[in-house]
């Protein structure tokens, strides 16, 4: 539920124009992704400040939910929420069917109340078990999951 006291609007950005915002809101949250051209970003404004952020890619045909990240400030406010309820009713819309996402296993519940369902690895493409892989090795004390939104 979001924060009535917030008021938060989702604009969809490709990379290649969000980048000159996205990036530095990266930075400043300590993290080193960077937007790529083709990606397309739905990003949480609230009082023109950049609040949040979801990633969308299609690689290796496979549909993707890349990374999410809210403000440290913003979170368990509803941006987080908002932010999956505009990137679900795209997906819907455009007609995207078996999205993938690596999220942290706590998340469960947040990215299923989108429809995300946690799966098997084996169930996953080739890439992304990989992408686990490489994952859990950088970062041993996370526990990384597969979801998939039918």
């Amino acid at each position: 539920m979001l924060d009535q006291t917030l008021a938060v609007s989702v604009r969809r950005i490709l990379g290649v124009e969000a980048a000159s915002v996205v990036n530095p809101f990266y930075a400043a949250n300590n993290t080193s992704h960077m937007a790529r051209p083709d990606d397309l970003f739905f990003l949480a404004f609230s009082a023109g400040e950049l609040i949040g952020t979801v990633r969308f890619c299609i690689e290796e045909e496979a549909p993707m939910l890349r990374s999410m990240m809210i403000h440290r400030d913003y979170r368990s406010r509803g941006v987080g929420h908002k932010l999956l309820s505009d990137f679900a009713n795209y997906l819907d819309a455009h007609a995207h069917r078996g999205t993938f996402c690596l999220p942290y296993g706590h998340l469960v519940k947040f990215y299923g109340f989108i429809g995300f369902e946690k799966i098997a690895e084996a169930d996953a493409p080739t890439f992304l078990i990989e992408r686990l892989k490489q994952y859990r090795a950088k970062n041993p004390a996370t526990d990384y999951i597969c979801m998939r939104r039918p």
